[in-house]
């Protein structure tokens, strides 16, 4: 077993290097390890079996676990661990080689230079999930729901599922905002671009709620870097609209192997009742059903309303974390294992019969 933990030995593999997502692109994959201040070098692991060759893509981070008390965090500890990338397993035809590649990823945990294992967005259920279950872990991890669909075959396609209702509302409202504003929709997808389109998406970003939560677009060096490549390499699309030349929303993608992945999104509360948002989109969604090299649409993770209009497939997902047999890390394993599964015993409760009629009873005075 062969393990590169320096860029130049990652460059050696590139030959033999194939990933399915996007995330585990050997150019993605390096440019993260790059830019990313969390990262403390790549972790890839080789193996060779049966003249096949299996990989391990991961990187050693400072991982910071989110042990929640509800919806809020109250402890952010950082544990030194081996993260795998999305889809990066590679190469295995069944639970024995995951096993292997797995326990190779693991041997920074026997050397204490790791104190855990992470395996990022495992399918549930799969012979991965089945391997990672065999191993010391933390339990209880919530399972998240990805959005899959079959591309639709044009936008009044995707449309045709709304009422008819629905349908009258939203051309009213794309009449009204394109008859208040000089609408412009702007599809970005070349590295000359780039310069300009970090700027717009900073300007948009920064008045957003998911600014303020922790998520969506940072801004940062890392998203910088990661517009540049993916704009070089073809890989990525965003569509801004400027009302009257200011930037008001925009919807990112990239497609890779065939598949689009929505990205992240963003738009000027300022404007949210003249629905730019929804706007923006059925835009993306107009030119992604006319892409040829999309055969399917990668909502991803979260159960937001608009991703219904898909009418995907749901896929439940489950990060897993194996810990190394080390007394900080046990004990944190155990902590994030507890409130994990408080968390999910009181959202059971509160969604409860019982619970509702206490509710209601509250409310009426009763």
């Amino acid at each position: 077993m062969d393990a590169a933990t320096e860029p130049d030995q990652v460059e050696k593999l590139r030959e033999i290097w194939h990933a399915g997502e996007i995330d585990s692109d050997i150019d993605y994959y390096l440019t993260v390890a790059a830019h990313a201040p969390w990262v403390v070098r790549p972790h890839v692991v080789h193996l060779e079996r049966d003249g096949r060759d299996l990989l391990g893509i991961a990187r050693l981070e400072k991982y910071a676990l989110r042990i929640n008390a509800g919806h809020r965090a109250f402890a952010r500890p950082e544990l030194r661990s081996i993260v795998v990338t999305f889809g990066g397993i590679v190469g295995c035809r069944d639970i024995d080689d995951e096993l292997s590649v797995i326990d190779a990823l693991s041997e920074p945990l026997r050397t204490g230079e790791a104190e855990a294992l992470v395996l990022q967005r495992v399918r549930r259920p799969s012979t991965l999930w089945q391997a990672s279950q065999r191993r010391l872990r933390v339990y209880g991890l919530p399972v998240a729901h990805r959005s899959v669909a079959k591309k639709p075959a044009s936008l009044e396609a995707f449309l045709a599922s709304r009422s008819s209702t629905t349908r009258r509302r939203f051309q009213k409202e794309d009449k009204r905002l394109e008859s208040e504003h000089r609408v412009e929709v702007v599809r970005y997808d070349s590295v000359e671009q780039a310069d300009v389109l970090a700027q717009h998406m900073e300007a948009i970003a920064a008045k957003t709620y998911q600014r303020a939560i922790g998520t969506g677009h940072r801004g940062d060096t890392v998203d910088a870097a990661l517009i540049r490549l993916c704009l070089a390499k073809g890989w990525l699309r965003v569509w801004m609209l400027y009302l009257d030349g200011k930037p008001v929303a925009f919807w990112e993608g990239t497609t890779y192997g065939g598949r689009y992945l929505g990205g992240v999104t963003g738009y000027d509360p300022e404007y949210a009742r003249k629905s730019v948002g929804r706007y923006t989109m059925h835009r993306m969604v107009a030119e992604v059903c006319a892409d040829p090299a999309v055969e399917v649409i990668d909502l991803g993770q979260g159960d937001q309303e608009y991703k219904l209009e898909f009418q995907p497939d749901r896929i439940d997902e489950c990060d897993v974390i194996l810990l190394a047999r080390r007394p900080r890390a046990l004990a944190l394993g155990a902590a994030l294992s507890a409130t994990t599964v408080a968390n999910t015993l009181g959202k059971r409760i509160s969604r409860s019969e019982a619970a509702a009629k206490v509710r209601a009873r509250l409310k009426t005075g009763r």
